[in-house]
């Protein structure tokens, strides 16, 4: 605002500093903003329609009240069975109340949107209140700022520490904070069963202690699972809880016809009456008798209801009267059918017949098809529920998955769940944080979500869906066969140059990125399908399958090593029960053979009893002992034990007797360690291990050794001291051909040309790349052996051979083509360049004889600037900053053109407005320019980081200055 200002001064006022972040800045950071009953992803679940279930709606929102005098309850629990409408219930209540200012906060669980975290339910909570009292949000606020770390507590610290304690502290200071309430639905849908049961025991026992002291009332929905019930059960006598049972009843006919009149309306507006033929009288639709039948129907279950409706009013149905006739149809021959067996059919039977009913629709050659996608995407989200990255991945399975597994388009897919529309719907994938990793705008990122979990459950429950269950062990097979031919035709593609990969990979599989999209983002797409679904898939569906012959077939031809290598690495307990030994052979095989050596009995750590710390005047033995209880212990080794040892070290080790008694002591512990990895090594083979073998075994090591003692932490003495006897471990694994070194350049000409390599511990194929050359770097920062300096021009000499055989710059491409290939290239490099510590400085080679086509596309996109063309400034400015020369080619670009632009407006609005450059205006119109620029140059940088448009934002004032100057001396 204040940019290149001059002559100024402000008089008075308050200046406040913005620079850091607040604590409820930092407390939004660990909030599941999805959670609350108005979020955008709640818009999923309906709330009551107006005039049904009043009664329950009134007395929650009533006893909420503050000027209720009647009920004393501080906590509800309102429970029913799946598909009773309590969710709706919930969402109405948090409505009202929220409408009457009473509202504190509203934490909406679901599996499906991902709303399951229990270490974010707290702290939304907390964050919510905040929102609706300035006092407590200063109080949480401080707390927060004070110790970050109650963020990262368990649950009952963070309940304590955010939500107890600053109403205590509040009410300590005689501030008096209006009561709110909050309202917590779909518990049984949190994350586990104990997080479940630990929240209402917290919330209960606050309540049992401080009352109203803490102004809260809280609304539990959920079903009576067995735990839920149990813990409630505790607070049942409890004169300060209430709880309300919401069950299937015919009591809500009512409700249910209201609903059903309001929800079945005809699409056009003029067609709501249908004419009868016979006495040409005009009739609602649908009649009072359809209605009573669908009423009676539904027998009290709102889920049955909404599910009717859903399918008479599907959109890609013939007519909703067609439908409507198979929905009378289907219940009349259910009630036949119940007559003539002698049972009485129950609501959920009923339910569980009407889900048969709409399966059976489905045309019988693609029945298979659609029950291994609906397998697919329950098996997916369940076993990322098991891993550890539960929060980093969706919680279903992207619909391009089970598409490619299928060989479908993404239409094929769509046409054939088409008609479980009244089911399920297609929700597109919404880019939450950094830590999601499928990126919206990739094809097929579309999820399926079922509206109701009772679908799902009746799929995967023989006894109630028989020939419709999921699980059949012939759908895990056909699975496995197919996953199996799609790996092994993927990994048949490595060793082709890059672009031919990429095309050929684009011919194999149904779902692929379009020219758009850069072979990086390409590549990452592939590699997202093998390792993210087929790698996680195979596993779990072989343990499942019918190992017919076709799928023992495949498991011969497969390179089960890759698929699993994970598995291998840990000695995992294979869920192979049934396969042929022979399959069974080889696994154990691979894993004796390549992984015997890891974690060997002798590389256990010493059991050093802990040390006080020493004076810098005790005994050299005991200052020795002490450190060695510090770097040698089984136990995690803190910075600050580390900066004492180099304290030690430092006034202790002035006499230089002293000092390399120390030395070598430390030395000689090191060195045990290391000698056993040694003896490893020269009993083990490693000339039969290939590339990744090999880097995965000494980076592992590394990871360890450096991990354990953290010595490239601590002083210069203890990070040589443990360097020394490992180059002996390195040059030994190194050998006279260096083997590592051709081992690590392999592995990135790979990478390079896009090879599928699978993930690796410590967690990837980069990792095991840096882990080898930090090793190296390290040695030499302490002057130890020559390696890095060779493996360095090693590696750039591979780089230049690489980039001047590969063909970058293509002719048959287009120049904004090739510029984004380029730029994609340039970004790759410099995140291998700045991982593994080399200078990238050959790819602007491949622009040879193109920069000036680079320069003049630049200037014709500032001419035609927008929001489309923020991808092409991006590329272009990141293949500029590899050449100096180049990067003030295009800042000298930007600012002539900024110039003749800002000089081309001023000729404009004077020759509009008939003014002259001394009129008293030009000040105002050269201000409207100049903001006018600004906020071109934020459009045409939009892509880049904040640097970047800092930086030309700068360009363009010197531009507007120097422009301002000149027309001072015209004037």
């Amino acid at each position: 605002m204040f940019n290149q200002a001059r002559n100024f001064k402000i008089d008075g006022g308050t200046f406040v500093s913005v620079s850091g972040r607040n604590g409820i800045d930092r407390l939004f950071d660990y909030t599941t903003p999805d959670a609350a009953h108005d979020s955008y992803v709640a818009e999923s679940k309906a709330s009551c329609l107006k005039g049904t279930r009043t009664q329950y709606i009134e007395d929650i929102t009533a006893w909420t009240s503050s000027m209720n005098q009647i009920r004393k309850e501080r906590m509800l629990w309102m429970y029913g069975p799946a598909g009773v409408g309590k969710s709706a219930v919930a969402k109405s209540c948090a409505e009202t109340i929220a409408a009457h200012g009473m509202l504190g906060a509203s934490f909406f669980f679901s599996r499906d949107n991902r709303v399951d975290d229990p270490s974010r339910f707290f702290t939304t909570i907390a964050h919510q209140i905040a929102t609706t009292s300035i006092d407590y949000k200063s109080v949480l606020g401080t707390k927060v700022e004070s110790n970050p770390n109650l963020l990262t507590k368990g649950l009952e610290v963070q309940f304590r520490e955010l939500i107890i304690k600053p109403f205590l502290e509040l009410e300590s200071q005689n501030v008096p904070v209006s009561q709110r309430a909050v309202i917590i639905d779909g518990l049984d849908e949190c994350n586990g069963d104990s997080p479940q049961t630990r929240i209402v025991e917290l919330v209960g026992k606050s309540i049992a202690e401080y009352g109203s002291r803490v102004p809260l009332l809280w609304a539990f929905f959920s079903r009576p699972e067995r735990h839920i019930d149990k813990v409630f059960s505790t607070l049942s006598k409890s004169p300060l809880f209430w709880q309300v049972e919401l069950p299937v009843s015919r009591d809500y006919d009512s409700d249910i016809r209201l609903y059903l009149r309001h929800t079945l309306q005809l699409p056009s507006p003029s067609s709501d009456v249908i004419r009868s033929s016979s006495v040409g009288l005009e009739t609602a639709w649908p009649s009072d008798k359809d209605l009573d039948t669908l009423v009676q129907m539904a027998a009290g279950l709102f889920i049955y209801t909404a599910t009717v409706a859903r399918f008479i009013m599907d959109p890609d149905a013939l007519s909703p009267q067609r439908q409507l006739n198979d929905v009378l149809s289907f219940y009349s021959q259910l009630q036949l059918h119940s007559i003539h067996s002698g049972n009485q059919s129950t609501v959920t039977a009923e339910l569980d017949a009407f889900y048969s009913m709409i399966m059976g629709r489905l045309p019988f050659i693609h029945l298979p098809a659609i029950q291994q996608i609906l397998l697919t995407c329950h098996d997916f989200a369940q076993e990322k529920k098991r891993s550890s990255y539960q929060d980093t991945i969706y919680a279903n399975s992207p619909i391009r998955f089970p598409a490619i597994h299928l060989g479908l388009t993404l239409q094929e897919l769509e046409n054939l769940l088409s008609r479980l529309r009244s089911v399920l719907r297609f929700k597109p994938l919404e880019k939450k944080s950094s830590f999601d990793r499928d990126p919206p705008w990739w094809p097929g990122s579309t999820r399926v979500l079922f509206y109701h979990a009772s679908f799902m459950e009746f799929l995967l429950d023989q006894n109630r869906s028989k020939g419709y269950w999921i699980r059949d062990k012939h759908h895990y097979s056909a699975l496995v066969v197919r996953g199996l031919q799609l790996w092994n035709d993927m990994y048949m593609l490595d060793g082709l140059p890059r672009d031919d990969k990429i095309q050929k990979i684009w011919e194999l599989i149904s779902v692929f990125p379009d020219e758009s999209f850069t072979s990086t983002e390409c590549l990452r797409f592939c590699d997202d399908l093998m390792n993210e679904y087929l790698g996680y898939g195979i596993f779990r569906w072989c343990g499942h399958s019918g190992r017919e012959s076709e799928v023992l077939e495949q498991l011969r031809n497969a390179d089960m090593t890759n698929i699993w290598r994970r598995k291998l690495r840990t000695n995992y307990v294979f869920e192979t029960k049934g396969l042929p030994e022979d399959i069974l052979a080889d696994l154990r095989s691979n894993n004796a053979k390549r992984w015997k050596c890891l974690r060997s009995p002798g590389y256990a750590m010493p059991s050093l009893p802990k040390v006080a710390y020493p004076r810098s005047t005790a005994p050299v033995k005991q200052i020795c002992a002490y450190m060695a209880s510090v770097l040698f212990t089984s136990d995690a080794v803190y910075e600050t034990e580390l900066s004492d040892c180099g304290k030690l070290i430092h006034e202790v080790c002035k006499d230089p007797g002293c000092s390399d008694y120390i030395y070598s002591q430390i030395t000689h512990y090191f060195s045990e360690r290391i000698k056993v990895l040694v003896q490893a090594v020269k009993k083990l083979n490693t000339e039969t291990m290939d590339d990744l073998h090999l880097m995965d075994y000494y980076s592992y090591e590394w990871h360890e050794y450096e991990h354990t003692h953290k010595f490239t932490r601590a002083d210069q003495a203890i990070t040589r001291a443990a360097l020394s006897p490992w180059e002996d471990f390195f040059n030994l694994m190194e050998g006279e051909n260096h083997r590592l070194t051709e081992a690590a350049l392999c592995i990135v000409q790979r990478k390079r040309d896009g090879a599928f390599l699978p993930n690796q511990v410590p967690s990837c194929t980069r990792k095991l790349l840096e882990a080898y050359f930090e090793s190296l770097f390290t040695l030499a920062t302490i002057g130890l052996g020559s390696h890095a300096e060779r493996v360095k021009a090693k590696l750039l000499d591979a780089t230049e051979a690489y980039y001047a055989a590969e063909l970058v710059f293509c002719p048959k491409r287009t120049l904004l083509s090739n510029l984004n290939h380029v730029a994609d290239r340039v970004l790759e490099e410099r995140g291998n360049a700045r991982s593994l510590s080399y200078p990238s400085s050959t790819i602007p080679d491949v622009l040879r004889g193109h920069w000036e086509e680079m320069y003049a596309k630049f200037e014709e996109l500032l001419d035609t600037s927008d929001d489309s063309s923020c991808r092409h400034f991006k590329n272009i400015w990141e293949i500029a900053r590899c050449s100096p020369d180049a990067a003030a080619c295009i800042k000298a670009t930007f600012k002539a053109h900024v110039k003749k632009d800002i000089l081309d407006a001023i000729d404009k609005t004077i020759g509009n407005s008939g003014s002259s450059l001394e009129s008293p205006n030009l000040p105002c119109i050269l201000l409207d320019l100049k903001q006018q620029q600004t906020k071109k140059t934020d459009v045409v940088f939009g892509a880049t980081g904040w640097e970047t448009r800092k930086e030309f934002r700068s360009i363009a004032d010197r531009a507007f200055d120097e422009i301002s100057d000149e027309l001072r001396e015209r004037t």
